[in-house]
């Protein structure tokens, strides 16, 4: 151990000493791998270009020999760049074979060669030409050990042999790969140094970011992680010792002199040869490599950037026997020749280039200047891209983008077809609630076809079950139905006639996008016919397909689709245990796993194409993690990511769940360990979100079904609260499902409601349970208020009232340069305490705003949350109000006050009355029984915490105003003046206004203007019944006369209600079904320049606004618009754009009942709070949304002076030393502990919260 940590810190000062060299100073050996036109320098077919042939070799077609010299010279130019000495006029002389600049060693950059051939009439090799071999054949495909020497006596720095990797034609593997002299694990050995070993895969580390980076390559590994590193000797389980004394197993690499042997892409891949036809591309793979090299020897880069783009048809799929793509990929899609990319800045063209005619798609801008640009094509037969592609250079690097264009012929699919549709989520304003009730509509419903079997898999499908069971039978026989579990019928027995598999016939299930059922056998395969037992023929594993009937159901014998003798590249293994499917029966992908027969249990896997309803080709994933083996799994089963089409969760009973992908079986998710360790899982969508079925099991009995949710990613998969989901446990495998019904207007065919089921399948019985049926629970959303703080020197009390329970509470300090985020736990319905320690988490020398942000249960429906209270009389107009100013002491309060003068009810933040029948009869709402009047008091408004009112009668005045927190100051007048039998008031002989139906405020301090539609004002600065202002300030009482907007003829009804936000008001009026117009809308948004920014007449939004009955309300946060119709209420959402409103519709509320009249007030929260003249009612309604997030401020004068910012110890001690320790971001997200990885972070132990730093 010792000894390895003294070897590799000599090795690290070698590197710094070579480090220190300059770039002039530098030499670096470059080896294109082999050099001619021969088989031996692995020719491939290409789209339009025919075999390999000795005779009239096509050179034009690809060869390893052609690429590898390009990506040379795409080396060589690069270190020239980076000022290595060469001199291109040397050796420009003499035998063709052997002149070039870089097959001079008296420059610092040097290549085995810097051609390929020569060409001759036949390229046969040796043994195929005998005595009639040219002595030139080999010319440039020199010997390994003539290069090894040359490299050996000449004094390099750096050594680097070109190459791309091959495995079977027409395989979807590839990956890099780095391969140096020495071992996997660094040792030392005679004629391998430990020096050597790390010097070559520290040189390799530098490279491998930048060949790794290119995501055109469609990698199978290491894409998201990992390298591929590995020393010769252990690689190729052999090795030998040259006459120099080094030890290896690759000849090109025998020397002393450090650096490697790179596979870059696997050619047999075959897009990715297709792309190594266009040299520049090839000059791109070159560039990784001499970035890799400049960053190693800290040479200065090149100043400008690379763009590397593809462009393919965005609908048409591509197949062609030399062109295999990997379907889960972007290759799937035709790439496109003689495609003109053309490169903008700023609208300017820069470039063009024209992708050549290789099948590639490839375009390549070299020399670009740092910036942002645009990527927009010219192609015959494609329309105009609809967006031009946007990219951001960046000096010494390549970005890598693609395009998609539309052919002018292309007519979209009548039926698109999804893995898992989610129908529900057509349905608006519905959303799944954080615990999901079911009822049980019936439980362990015996089948008689499943009596005395095991099942594995079940399917949910078009409403039907497609359930798989095994017998117990030492080779198991397979039973195949078709279940409705509605009816609880039978629909089909399949017949799983002529199925052959040597371990089982019908080992696994799956039904495609479009309805068909597939089935896989398991079969004994081998590598190749040397691993087949005597006796016995090679393995072939075969994939079954049924048709269906007329009905959709799967009828007669199955036909085999197609058989693979892979073995996942395993000498023998045993294929298709389970099977993952995606895509539709003509376009699909398929994957099966390869478990090997050693007692490693390792499991391959093996993925099938399926191009146009055919089997194309079938390809391996070898490169695998630990827990990829079947004795660490147990019971298993691949099931299809809902999450990605692409991707395959691997559900097992010892693990937790895994998702891996068709395409990388490397790279993997990991979920948290307990969450879905089961067998025999399901998915699906619903409402937007991805979801796990699983058993519900525990000590071998099953109990159930759970819920488990992946929306946010298998890595934070969480179970699902739920209720009925459990049954009488019995020790039984179970396998589950899930579907969702959906009901539809038959004439707008809208989703109109969804219900999710799921399905147990245990013993030979099915359950279901179903959301039908059930009524969700609605609550509104809380939010925080009345917050203080009380500064204890060493800790801060930090009090705030909630106004309902939320299951999350935080803390938000600012010291306006970060933003620290305190979990606080569970906030309950009324006061709330915290109390947080200073020491660790805050600067001693910052003070800190602060706030507190309550995260809500999702909303499942819109709906009456609360009702508040009713009117006594009837067909009464009312006004609601709420203060939703967070800096005001009566913030949160809520006013109901119906007319005809039935007096006020107050309600506090937490919706208990505070008083009732306050003001009862007053004069100023026109006295007794408001004389008469339902509109006395009518609307209002918010003001500095009062609520100020209208009213409509002559008799009462049209504007007052009550502080809820002062009540014995009684119900004030705003009006200064003489009442007049009109409703004017007359102060010093002007008109300061009379009767309003609707007023607001809009701006603060002294710059409030106060808006009411009026009817009592002079008719000399408007007409009655028009939109006038005041210019208030901040004065309590109105000595001024109004203004005009010119805001007139458009209000006819004249029964108008306004709100304010920013910098203008919302303003609306009656109008019946059909008669909203941009002459008489139905509401409109007025800026304070009177200019109308938003008119609900306009033509598009006409069609659907169709009435109002003027119930308007904005949120606080001007994001949510509601209006009141004849009908429904109409939720919207609003985008605002320097100061003018988009209005979209999100969707409809049904109220308690419809009526002609109401009005409406959001409070902070987002509630809405309704009157309706129909019903006569207050009530409060909840607006569906998931987890609404309410943030209330502290007042700007309550600051949180920091503490000591010094820490002593990782652990402060504990508040609650059974509670258990959570770490958190400073963004709030909690993080493991054992996975802290440099930062700051919160820990939270109890009600103790402590800052750490992790160095």
């Amino acid at each position: 151990m010792k000894k390895n940590i003294i070897l590799t810190a000599l090795a690290l000062a070698a590197t710094v000493t070579v480090g220190a060299k300059t770039a002039d100073e530098l030499r670096v050996y470059i080896n294109p791998g082999h050099g001619g036109w021969t088989a031996n320098d692995r020719p491939c077919t290409l789209v339009g270009h025919g075999a390999f042939s000795r005779t009239n070799t096509d050179t034009l077609s690809f060869f390893e020999s052609n690429t590898d010299l390009e990506k040379g010279f795409g080396v060589l130019e690069r270190l020239i760049q980076y000022g290595l000495k060469f001199d291109r006029t040397l050796n420009q002389t003499g035998d063709n074979a052997t002149t070039g600049a870089a097959r001079d060693l008296k420059n610092n950059i040097v290549m085995s060669r810097v051609k390929n051939g020569p060409y001759h009439e036949d390229n046969g090799t040796e043994s195929q030409l005998g005595e009639a071999t040219p002595a030139d054949l080999y010319v440039f495909n020199r010997s390994l050990s003539e290069i090894s020497a040359e490299v050996e006596a000449n004094n390099f720095d750096m050594f680097i042999s070109i190459h791309s990797n091959a495995a079977d034609e027409g395989t979807n593997t590839n990956f890099p790969l780095f391969l140096y002299r020495g071992y996997d694990t660094p040792t030392e050995d005679t004629g391998v140094t430990l020096e050597h070993q790390n010097l070559s895969r520290a040189m390799a580390a530098k490279c491998w970011p930048y060949a790794i980076e290119n995501t055109h390559m469609m990698w199978t590994a290491y894409a998201n992680g990992g390298t591929n590193f590995r020393g010769d000797i252990d690689f190729y389980h052999s090795s030998s010792t040259s006459a120099s004394g080094c030890k290896g197993y690759l000849g090109v690499l025998k020397h002393h002199v450090p650096g490697f042997l790179v596979e870059g892409y696997f050619h047999t891949y075959q897009p990715a040869r297709h792309r190594a036809m266009n040299w520049d591309v090839c000059r791109v793979e070159g560039d990784a490599y001499a970035h890799g090299i400049a960053d190693y020897f800290g040479l200065t880069k090149e100043s400008t950037g690379t763009i590397y783009g593809v462009v393919r048809d965005k609908h048409e799929k591509f197949k062609d026997p030399a062109y295999t793509p990997n379907m889960t990929t972007a290759d799937a899609y035709k790439p496109l020749n003689g495609v003109t990319a053309i490169l903008k800045k700023a609208g300017t063209e820069v470039a063009r280039y024209t992708t050549d005619d290789y099948y590639n798609g490839a375009f390549v801008f070299d020399g670009i200047e740092p910036g942002d640009y645009t990527i927009e094509f010219e192609a015959e037969g494609y329309k105009p891209i609809e967006e031009p592609v946007a990219v951001t250079v960046k000096a010494a690097s390549v970005v890598y983008p693609t395009a998609s264009l539309v052919s002018e012929t292309w007519t979209p699919p009548a039926v698109v077809y999804e893995n898992y549709p989610d129908p529900a989520a057509a349905q608006k304003g519905v959303y799944v609630p954080d615990e999901i009730a079911f009822e049980q509509t019936y439980v362990d419903e015996p089948i008689a076809q499943l009596a005395d079997k095991n099942v594995r898999r079940v399917i949910a499908y078009n409403g039907k079950l497609y359930i798989l069971a095994l017998d117990k039978a030492e080779k198991p026989n397979a039973t195949i139905i078709v279940y409705d579990p509605v009816a609880k019928t039978v629909l089909a027995e399949v017949s799983t006639e002529g199925t052959e598999g040597t371990e089982k016939n019908v080992s696994d299930i799956q039904v495609t996008s479009d309805g068909v059922l597939v089935a896989c056998a398991k079969e004994l395969c081998q590598y190749s016919d040397n691993q087949v037992d005597a006796g016995f023929t090679r393995g072939e594993h075969n994939v079954y397909k049924w048709a269906n009937d007329e009905n959709g159901l799967p009828t007669g014998a199955p036909v085999k689709w197609f058989s693979s003798k892979r073995s996942g590249n395993m000498y023998r293994a045993y294929v298709g245990e389970t099977m993952a499917y995606t895509g539709t029966s003509t376009e699909g992908t398929i994957m099966v796993p390869a478990q090997t027969t050693a007692s490693t249990t390792n499991l391959f896997y093996n993925v099938y194409t399926i191009v146009d309803g055919e089997f194309i080709a079938d390809g391996y994933l070898n490169q695998v993690n630990d827990w990829s083996k079947q004795s660490q799994l147990g019971d298993y089963t691949l099931v299809t990511s809902p999450l990605d089409p692409q991707k395959v969760l691997v559900v097992s009973s010892k693990k937790p769940v895994y998702e891996i992908s068709f395409n990388d079986a490397k790279t993997y998710t990991e979920a948290p360990e307990g969450v879905a360790n089961v067998n025999a899982a399901g998915a699906f969508r619903f409402r937007g979100h991805s979801y796990m079925v699983a058993p519900d099991n525990a000590d071998g009995n099953n109990g159930g079904v759970k819920l488990v949710e992946v929306t946010d990613g298998v890595n934070k998969a969480q179970n699902v609260a739920t209720t009925n989901t459990s049954v009488a446990a019995v020790a039984a495998n179970a396998a589950t499902a899930a579907n969702v019904d959906v009901v539809t207007d038959v004439q707008t065919e809208e989703v109109t409601a969804a219900y999710l089921n799921l399905y147990a399948v245990r013993d030979g019985k099915v359950s279901r349970f179903t959301t039908k049926g059930v009524t969700a629970t609605i609550e509104a959303a809380a939010y925080a208020y009345g917050l203080s703080s009380k500064d204890n020197d060493e800790t801060v009390d930090i009090t705030y009232h909630a106004t309902g329970a939320a299951p999350k509470a935080e803390l938000v300090l600012n010291d306006g340069k970060a933003e620290i985020v305190v979990p606080m736990g569970a906030a309950v319905k009324g006061e709330n305490t915290y109390t947080l320690t200073k020491k660790d988490l805050l600067d001693e020398n910052s003070e800190y705003t602060w706030e507190v942000r309550l995260t809500n249960k999702t909303i499942p429906v819109s709906g009456v949350a609360k009702t508040m209270k009713a009117a006594t009389g009837s067909s009464l107009r009312a006004s609601v109000l709420t203060i939703t100013d967070p800096t005001q002491a009566s913030f949160g309060y809520s006013a109901f006050a119906p007319g005809k003068a039935e007096g006020l009810t107050i309600f506090d933040p937490e919706g208990k009355e505070v008083a009732t029948g306050l003001f009862k009869n007053h004069t100023l709402w026109g006295g007794n029984n408001g004389g008469g009047n339902p509109s006395n008091p009518f609307r209002g408004g918010e003001r500095e915490g009062k609520f100020v009112f209208t009213a409509w009668g002559d008799g009462a005045s049209g504007v007052t105003y009550v502080d809820p927190l002062d009540l014995d100051a009684g119900l004030q007048n705003m009006y200064a003046g003489e009442k007049q039998s009109s409703g004017a008031y007359i102060y010093n002989g002007v008109n300061v206004g009379g009767g309003h139906s609707g007023l607001c405020f809009v701006g603060k301090g002294d710059n409030t203007r106060m808006y009411a539609f009026s009817e009592d004002h002079d008719t000399s600065i408007a007409p009655s019944n028009a939109l006038l202002y005041w210019e208030l300030g901040s004065a309590w009482q109105i000595t001024m006369a109004p203004k005009a907007t010119g805001e007139k003829a458009r209000w006819a009804n004249t029964n108008c209600d306004l709100v304010p936000y920013g910098d203008g008001l919302f303003m609306s009026q009656c109008r019946s079904a059909g008669n909203n117009s941009a002459g008489c809308p139905v509401f409109c948004y007025i800026g304070t320049d009177n200019a109308v920014k938003y008119n609900s007449g306009n033509e598009e939004d006409k069609t659907w606004i169709t009435s109002g009955n003027s119930a308007i309300a904005i949120s606080p946060d001007g994001k949510t618009f509601v209006l009141g119709t004849y009908g429904n209420m109409l939720v919207m959402d609003v985008a605002w754009n320097d100061g003018v409103p988009t209005m979209t519709k999100r969707f409809e509320i049904t109220p308690t009942k419809a009526g002609d009249w109401a009005t409406a007030r959001f409070d902070y929260a987002g509630n809405l709070h309704y009157y309706a003249r129909a019903l006569g009612k207050y009530e409060v309604y909840a607006i569906a949304q998931e987890h609404p997030v309410v943030t209330t401020p502290a007042l700007a004068t309550d600051i949180i002076k920091g503490g000591s910012s010094a820490v002593e110890d990782l652990y402060d001690e504990a508040v609650d030393a059974e509670a258990p320790v959570l770490y958190y971001n400073l963004q709030g997200i909690q993080v493991a502990a054992d996975n802290l990885t440099p930062g700051v972070y919160v820990r939270v132990q109890g009600k103790n919260a402590t800052k750490v730093v992790i160095k």
